[in-house]
C-alpha cells in the first residue's frame, strides 16, 4: 500500500436515455479548463480532458442526478450499475480498508484513497456498442445439448435455417419470445423457448453450459462475431450458439430483476479501443486528489 498513484479501470454505467447528465458537461466544454490534448499511439485517435472546477455547475450537476433518480421505481432504485473493472473497485476497497487502520477521523474524512476514481458512461451513449458474446461447444453430442436444454424450460422449438441472413431476422423480432441460434457439422437451427429460467437467452444458456460442463460433457470457448463462431461450430463434435443481440433497455431492467447480468453477456466495443488507461490521481495525503 505503499503506492502514491492510482490508474484505475472502473467502468460505471448510467441508464440515462434522454442524456441528462454527461451531454450537457460536453456541450459546455469550451467553458472548462482544459487538462490536456494528446494523440493516442496505433491509430488511436486522440483524447482531451477538461476540468470541471465549478461549485455552481456541480449544483447543476447533483440537481440533474437527483432528476434522474426520481424517475425510477421509488421501491428499487439503481442510479448505477458497474460496466467493468470489479476488480479494480474490489482493489480500490480493500486497500482503503487497510490505509485507514492508522488514520484518525480528521485524515479518514480527507484522504484521497477513501474515494474510488471511475470512468462514468451513459449506456445510451452511440459510442457504445453492445456486442453479444458467442458460445462454442467442444466434444458435445448434439443428444447431450437438448436433454440439458430440456431441463432450463418448458420446452423449445425448431427450424433449419438456410443463411445467417434469415437467423438475424428471427433474432431481431421483438415479440417477447426467446431465441438463439445452433449449429453444428449436421445442423443449422433456430430454437425457441417456451418458459425459459433466465429472462435473457444468455442466461438460459449459460444455465445449459454450466449443466454441461459440471458433467463433463462438454467445454466451452466464448466468441465474438456471428462467421467465425458459425465456422468453428460446423467442426466435428463442435457446436456453435449465436445469441441476439442484448438491448441497452434491458440492462438495467434486468439487473433489477435478476441482481446481476448473466456471464459473459456482451461486450462494449473491440479490445483494441480499449487499450488505454488514461486518467490517474494521487492517493496519499498531501497531494492533489487528481
Amino acid at each position: 500500500h505503499e503506492a502514491k498513484l492510482e490508474l484505475p479501470h472502473i467502468l460505471v454505467l448510467i441508464d440515462d436515455p434522454e442524456r441528462t447528465i454527461i451531454e450537457p458537461l460536453s456541450i459546455n466544454r469550451s467553458s472548462f479548463h482544459q487538462v490536456y490534448s494528446t494523440p493516442l499511439m496505433e491509430g488511436g485517435g486522440t483524447v482531451t480532458a477538461w476540468r470541471i472546477n465549478d461549485e455552481e455547475e456541480f449544483g447543476r450537476l447533483a440537481d440533474r442526478f437527483q432528476a434522474l433518480l426520481e424517475k425510477q421505481d421509488t421501491n428499487d432504485p439503481l442510479l448505477f450499475a458497474m460496466g467493468d473493472g470489479n476488480h479494480s473497485l474490489a482493489t480500490a476497497k480493500s486497500c482503503w480498508q487497510d490505509i485507514k487502520t492508522g488514520l484518525s477521523k480528521e485524515e479518514i474524512a480527507e484522504h484521497p484513497a477513501r474515494w474510488a476514481l471511475v470512468e462514468l458512461q451513459n449506456i445510451y451513449d452511440p459510442g457504445i456498442v453492445f456486442e453479444p458474446i458467442h458460445r462454442v461447444l467442444f466434444s458435445i453430442e448434439h443428444q447431450s445439448f437438448l436433454d440439458a436444454l430440456g431441463s432450463f424450460c418448458a420446452s423449445y422449438e425448431t427450424k433449419s435455417l438456410l443463411s445467417i441472413e434469415e437467423l438475424d431476422r428471427y433474432l431481431a423480432l421483438d415479440d417477447g419470445v426467446q431465441r438463439f441460434g445452433y449449429r453444428d457439422e449436421e445442423r443449422f437451427l433456430l430454437f425457441s423457448l417456451k418458459d425459459p429460467a433466465s429472462s435473457l437467452a444468455a442466461g438460459t444458456i449459460q444455465h445449459v453450459i454450466d449443466r454441461l460442463t459440471e458433467q463433463r460433457q462438454a467445454t466451452v470457448d466464448y466468441t465474438h462475431g456471428e462467421e467465425v463462431t458459425l465456422r468453428l461450430g460446423s467442426l466435428p463434435a463442435n457446436a456453435a450458439i449465436i445469441l441476439p443481440d442484448f438491448p441497452k433497455s434491458a440492462f438495467f431492467k434486468t439487473v433489477r430483476e435478476e441482481g446481476r447480468l448473466p456471464r459473459k453477456t456482451f461486450s462494449m466495443g473491440h479490445a483494441h479501443q480499449k487499450r488505454f488507461y488514461l486518467e490517474a490521481r494521487t492517493i496519499t495525503l498531501g497531494n492533489a486528489a487528481f
